[in-house]
């Protein structure tokens, strides 16, 4: 069983995949409509993770993602970014609703991380 109130930390929870996922507080609150993700956990484990599978996941963020190529100039949409582990530290995907909306100021690859530095807010 893993308790996660941290909604940045679900994905690389449910990587781990335990028996049962309970999401508390804050991960509860705003995961509540992301309740797909869910299906991430796919069958469950038969045997404990190696050490080389404990390795694959340790030090990975759970970031934003481009979802498919993405031009600078491109207004986001919910449907243009997916959330992923990735080693380079990018946006929570619990920010998904916050960066809507937002230009892009350089091109990315499909699961390229966003972050910040990729956005603009300005007309």
């Amino acid at each position: 069983v893993i308790l996660v109130e941290d909604p940045a930390r679900v994905l690389v929870s449910l990587v781990a995949r335990p028996l049962d996922l309970v999401l508390v507080g804050r991960a509860a609150e705003e995961l509540a409509p992301l309740g797909s993700l869910l299906s991430l956990l796919g069958e469950r484990a038969e045997r404990p993770m190696s050490p080389n599978e404990v390795d694959a996941i340790a030090e990975r963020e759970a970031s934003l993602t481009a979802s498919h190529p993405l031009a600078a100039g491109q207004r986001l949409e919910p449907g243009d970014l997916e959330p992923a582990l990735t080693r380079a530290r990018g946006i929570s995907p619990a920010l998904l609703a916050r960066v809507a909306g937002a230009t892009l100021c350089y091109d990315l690859r499909p699961g390229d991380p966003l972050t910040f530095g990729h956005l603009s807010w300005e007309e």
